[in-house]
């Protein structure tokens, strides 16, 4: 089973993006979600996700300054 996380501030974007890899690929996914960056970066820390779609404008750091920073972890 792959890790993803979805990083999205928008609660029905959320459940839309959640909903959509739940029909897409059932049981292929342990889905993690978070609405800032600074609790995305610390679910890439502890669980080191296989794949992240993450949001731009998002609360903390934003989410290239959370692509960088999970880039620059060993995962």
């Amino acid at each position: 089973m792959y890790t993803i996380l979805l990083v999205e501030d928008e609660a029905m974007e959320l459940l839309a993006l959640k909903y959509a890899v739940d029909m897409c690929c059932p049981d292929t996914f342990e889905i993690l979600e978070a609405t800032d960056g600074t609790t995305a970066l610390s679910l890439c820390e502890k669980f080191h996700p296989s794949i992240m779609i993450v949001d731009i404008n998002i609360p903390g750091i934003t989410g290239l300054e959370l692509i960088q920073a999970a880039t620059n972890l060993d995962l």
